[in-house]
């Protein structure tokens, strides 16, 4: 069974171009042959959310080919642009959010070469290994990591000459000089608005970003662009002028793709804020009368858990809120919408190998824990873990995608990359998925887990996923993850590590280990039950846009396994005969 977006969803209105650069397709003239917005009816692309400095589409053009020619004079990568291998012209981006981020990266897309992306949070040794292992020539970086930045480029040869510094608003510096013999892209622009203009290449498809060494396409980043864009526009909210928020990290495909640039094509403005900081966010929203937030769950529970803070901001702009990189409960959906009644929430579902945004949720056809219908343009296909088609509509299965937004391959191959992206064009996305019709009868996908979370009970598979979302409905429950731990004769068996909320923490552990056992009896079958115990934890360890770190809490759990069976044979007198057998998961983490 094919799956597709329903039919009140446009189509796309052309093929994505392969012959087009993504800055040209934002910028250029030839952009409007495309359904851009109007150029000249078009709102600054990016806005200094602390300052509240910005420049227009032609600026922000003329910037991009400015510091396109100091660049190729600096690196010698002067000459035809014609038959230039791009893996030879890897630029690194390891810096704070700017509003020259992408123009740096679109003056290097100019030059025929590669951006690639380290997140900020990265060690000294981490970007090191990432700039080794891109073969980088360049390095885009920003004050507060300029220490941390030219300790990498010191390990892998990369000369201080090929180490540029984008400019981040005095707040964010944290006092922290630039040396004198680093060029800043201020001056960088500067020099080459007085060199002589570069060729125009006859551009061939190449790789415009990589993010977890995923190599994407420049028309892979357009038609995701196309497909959102097509996706919204019959959104009543989108005939209007849109300011958006755009404080996520754009070493992230959410961020570099989905809020920074899919707002240049529709003409919005998107306000960059260098880093995280819930006042900078609050008073920029204020200040920028932004409409749309781009946010992360562990945005969403912050403002959740500081509603006074919240309130003093006037919001009412805001008419909607994209959620992306983790799935939000209800409780958190329920206490955000308070704070902001009348915004549309829109959960979006996508992977580094889907360029960002593959499936999303439409205000007009909401189903709770859904993440929506499949892009325009793209196709799905569920199947079992021996390759069955799944037709039943009850029966959940690994969802495949296919369509031009579909990264080609991989920077290094290994056995997992070719088992994603297949031979017959279909990427293998490892996610357990059901497909479930709303009373409009529109196709939504439902996440049920990822293939490599479930835990198999005497044969038989359970998904973290339901449970976790079963206990969430308990009011003693505030988070939730679920385990496997290793048993001898089931093979595995759950364990919960569980949060209490403030009403969990008024009974004993033992109370409300006793309340959740009891429930789960009455829903669910044996082997979904509970048997690996249940665990109490202040906080689950996650990463920054909030995902929990399974890997981090099944270490945990093996290590209690194993400390237990170390007491349990301390306890064993010396005159029994006790073989001792080690029990490994066999799951990667």
């Amino acid at each position: 069974m094919i799956l597709g977006p329903p039919a009140t969803v446009a189509q796309l209105p052309f093929t994505p171009p392969d012959s087009v650069p993504i800055h040209d397709f934002l910028l250029g003239q030839v952009s409007e042959q495309y359904g851009r917005h109007p150029l000249d009816d078009s709102l600054p692309p990016f806005i200094c959310g602390i300052t509240g400095t910005s420049y227009s589409v032609a600026q922000v053009e003329q910037r991009v080919e400015a510091l396109a020619r100091t660049l190729a004079a600096d690196l010698q990568w002067g000459g035809s642009l014609d038959n230039v291998d791009e893996m030879d012209r890897v630029t690194a981006f390891f810096a704070l959010n700017s509003i020259d981020t992408l123009t740096a990266s679109w003056a290097v897309h100019r030059l025929s070469g590669v951006a690639c992306p380290i997140s900020p949070t990265y060690s000294t040794q981490q970007v090191a290994d990432q700039l080794r292992n891109t073969k980088a020539k360049f390095l885009f970086t920003s004050a507060p990591l300029i220490e941390s930045a030219l300790a990498a480029a010191s390990l892998v040869g990369l000369p201080l000459s090929h180490v540029y510094v984008l400019r981040v608003p005095a707040k964010a510096t944290k006092g922290v000089e630039i040396p004198p013999e680093l060029k800043t892209v201020d001056k960088a622009i500067e020099e080459g608005a007085e060199l002589p203009p570069l060729p125009r290449n006859s551009f061939t498809p190449g790789h415009g970003a990589r993010q977890k060494l995923v190599k994407l396409t420049h028309r892979n980043v357009i038609a995701n662009i196309l497909q959102f864009v097509t996706f919204e526009r019959g959104s009543a909210t989108q005939s209007q002028a849109e300011v958006s928020l755009g404080v996520l990290p754009l070493s992230h495909a959410f961020a570099l793709i989905a809020t920074a640039q899919m707002g240049v094509y529709a003409g919005h403005s998107t306000v960059i804020l260098p880093s995280i900081d819930m006042g900078d966010i609050l008073q920029a929203t204020q200040d920028f009368q932004i409409s749309r937030l781009w946010l992360i769950p562990p945005l969403i529970a912050a403002m959740n858990h500081a509603p006074a803070f919240v309130q003093k901001f006037d919001l009412r702009s805001v008419r909607s809120v994209l959620v992306g990189s983790a799935s939000l409960s209800k409780d958190a959906l329920s206490r955000f919408q308070t704070l902001l009644p009348g915004c549309a929430m829109i959960q979006g579902y996508g992977m580094t190998e889907t360029t960002c945004i593959v499936a999303a949720t439409s205000r007009d056809d909401v189903m709770f824990g859904s993440c929506g219908y499949l892009m325009p343009g793209t196709q799905g296909r569920l199947v079992t873990t021996d390759g069955r088609e799944v037709d039943d509509p009850n029966e959940p299965g690994e969802l495949l995608l296919r369509g031009p937004n579909i990264s080609p391959a991989y920077f290094t191959s290994s056995a997992t990359s070719t088992e994603m992206l297949r031979d017959d064009g279909w990427l293998a996305t490892g996610d357990l998925v059901a497909v479930k019709e709303s009373p409009r009868g529109h196709k939504h996908l439902f996440i049920v887990d990822r293939l490599k979370e479930l835990i198999k009970v005497h044969g038989m598979q359970v998904a973290p996923a339901e449970l976790e979302a079963f206990l969430l409905q308990q009011v003693s429950v505030a988070e939730v993850s679920v385990v496997p731990v290793p048993d001898e004769f089931a093979g595995e068996l759950p364990r919960a590590y569980v949060v209490k909320s403030s009403d969990g923490k008024a009974l004993s552990d033992e109370e409300v280990r006793r309340i959740l056992h009891e429930k789960m009896d009455e829903v669910f079958h044996s082997h979904k039950r509970l048997a690996g115990g249940i665990e109490f934890v202040d906080a689950l360890p996650k990463t920054f846009s909030g995902k929990i770190l399974r890997s981090v809490l099944k270490d945990k759990a093996k290590e209690s396994i194993a400390t237990q069976d170390v007491r349990m044979e301390s306890k064993v007198p010396a005159a029994h005969n006790v073989e001792v057998y080690t029990i490994d998961s066999g799951e990667e983490d």
